[in-house]
């Protein structure tokens, strides 16, 4: 089989594990016509051949009380600063960090939770770049996300009367960013927030989350289009994607 057969095969597999809900292996053996054994097989060479990483969600940004924030970052540095790029790459809430042709080489998306959570990150970005040699950056702020990791979010309205609140917050951010190469479960997510968020729950005055309350949570969140889908993470060039375009668009003056 070419290269270009085994890349095109190993993007459709991949796609069919973007859902709605957890996938299940009997839906996807259903739909891409091969046994549960054969889809096991590809998906465990999809990890030895380090081409999968892990699981996650993508999350909507539109969700309530208030907007998750879009910050891009456009950071001048140079070939000789390794320990900047690896001081960025130690920030949670970087999703996307690239190397461009111009003067500013660095291009950077974060995405917030809250305007405590940017104040706090954009202080530590201030240390990190203060112990730059150009000392220089600029920050683009959104005001209006329409799509999110191929997501069009016209089709994925939020309801105006559901508000989100601190304990939905942080079982998204364990779905987001703590998953494994199988998809977490309920259960696991009531471990890490007893071990990890410790602090959170001493604010709550609990103990614990219970796993039927989060399970119950994850799946209003679901049906309230603030989970967009479950999907991995993984390497595009072992897939046959070849490059990646930033893209700036000047809309037409109306006025004119």
């Amino acid at each position: 089989m070419t290269k270009a057969k085994d890349e095109f095969k190993n993007r459709n597999l991949i796609k069919s594990f973007n859902s709605k809900t957890k996938y299940a292996i009997t839906k996807l053996s259903q739909i891409l016509g091969l046994s549960r054994q054969t889809i096991k097989k590809r998906f465990d060479d999809l990890v030895i051949e380090k081409i999968i990483s892990n699981f996650t969600i993508n999350i909507n940004p539109n969700i309530l009380p208030s907007n998750l924030k879009y910050v891009l970052l456009e950071i001048k540095t140079n070939p000789n600063e390794p320990e900047l790029l690896e001081n960025l790459l130690k920030i949670s809430q970087l999703k996307i960090l690239d190397g461009v042709l111009g003067e500013y080489s660095l291009f950077a998306l974060f995405i917030f939770h809250s305007s405590e959570e940017y104040y706090q990150v954009l202080s530590t970005i201030d240390k990190i770049m203060a112990q730059s040699y150009f000392k220089k950056y600029q920050i683009i702020e959104t005001i209006k996300v329409f799509k999110t990791n191929g997501i069009e979010l016209d089709g994925n309205k939020i309801d105006p009367n559901f508000e989100i609140d601190s304990i939905d917050y942080v079982i998204l951010k364990i779905m987001q960013e703590n998953q494994n190469l199988k998809p977490i479960s309920t259960y696991e997510i009531k471990d890490i927030i007893k071990e990890k968020y410790k602090d959170f729950l001493n604010e709550m005055n609990r103990q614990e989350i219970s796993q039927s309350t989060i399970h119950n949570r994850i799946k209003k969140l679901e049906k309230k289009n603030v989970i967009l889908n479950y999907a991995l993470n993984f390497c595009p060039k072992k897939i046959g994607f070849r490059g990646k375009y930033l893209v700036r668009i000047k809309p037409k003056n109306p006025s004119n």
